[in-house]
């Protein structure tokens, strides 16, 4: 099964619908230079096909963004939440209401922004759900590699892995889904809704405070599947001090600081550095400005202990927490 031909086909059958800011507030196109992220807001799956006594319930998508460092990035989706795990058909809750973060603080480098995404119904068996949660774990390690081959080559596992999963006849059904090229991306909110755009246009639906479509007399919408996702971004990447490949690099230098062995703690350092200057998690001056910040600090840090260790050169123990570091700050 060729799901990205699935997605765009589509286009007929499912709309895409921009949803109103809760305070009309105008909207703001996405610039180059800005961390983009995609949140899911609410998904309902209005119903499933015969057979399905119970099922899990995965969102799985890929986003095409254009980043400084991966000209041509691709960003996986695939998501199984808890309230759709094993989720019994004839029980009317089908709604799964809150915030989730599925696609963190991409750095984009302009144009256009290509999204393929769906809710898909998979059939509970002895195997689904342990598969399922395997594919979900890779997907989430592909955001933490920073080395583009190890990052080819999990891609590629993940790919095959979803292919397979989601290319079982009878097994799988797409309850809502589309394919959709943003030319001038906006910080929005989105539905993807279960009707055609015949069907939807002139109507008037919103989100509403609890996390769920509303129609134009603010009834709960629940007899039609939609996926709502919002596009969000900032100058500023809040939560950088938690890219893995930087975070892992500098504690570990933090440990090798305890052996008291310069060369150790020199490889450490230089490792830290290589680390931020190859991360695709950072632009490329937010890199530079982190690393001459790091080495300003250590540099202090040495004329301090290494007067104290009698000429050895030292950055001293303990250092202070990465996130201490005002990246960010004006």
């Amino acid at each position: 099964m060729n799901i990205s031909s699935i997605l765009r086909s589509r286009k007929d059958k499912n709309s895409i619908l921009k949803l109103p800011s809760k305070d009309n507030t105008p909207e703001r196109t996405i610039q180059s230079g800005e961390y983009v992220s995609l949140f899911i807001e609410a998904i309902n799956i209005a119903h499933t096909r015969v057979g399905f006594d119970s099922f899990y319930g995965v969102v799985y998508g890929d986003v095409s963004i254009s980043s400084e460092k991966l000209p041509q990035n691709k960003e996986k989706i695939f998501r199984s939440p808890e309230g759709l795990k094993k989720h019994d058909k004839n029980n009317p809750s089908n709604i799964i209401m809150g915030r989730s973060r599925v696609i963190n603080s991409i750095p984009y480098d302009g144009g256009d922004i290509e999204i393929e995404i769906g809710i898909f119904s998979v059939r509970n068996s002895d195997l689904a759900g342990p598969y399922i949660s395997m594919i979900e774990e890779m997907n989430i390690e592909l955001g933490s590699i920073s080395g583009f081959s190890s990052l080819s080559k999990l891609f590629d596992v993940v790919n095959g892995g979803v292919r397979l999963l989601l290319g079982t006849t009878g097994a799988v059904n797409l309850e809502v889904g589309i394919s959709n090229t943003f030319s001038e991306p906006t910080a929005s909110k989105f539905a993807i809704y279960g009707k055609s755009p015949d069907e939807t246009s002139g109507r008037s639906i919103t989100l509403s405070e609890n996390f769920c479509l509303v129609d134009e007399n603010y009834k709960e919408i629940k007899d039609v599947p939609y996926l709502v996702f919002s596009l969000e971004s900032s100058s500023k990447r809040a939560d950088w001090y938690k890219i893995n490949g930087i975070k892992e690099a500098y504690e570990y230098l933090n440990k090798e600081i305890d052996t008291d062995e310069y060369d150790r703690i020199k490889y450490a350092e230089e490792k830290l550095y290589r680390e931020i200057e190859k991360s695709r998690e950072l632009f490329t001056s937010d890199a530079i400005r982190l690393k001459e910040m790091l080495q300003k600090k250590f540099d202090e840090r040495r004329k301090v202990f290494s007067l104290q260790a009698q000429g050895e050169e030292s950055i001293g123990p303990n250092l202070p927490e990465l996130s201490s570091f005002p990246l960010f700050d004006k």
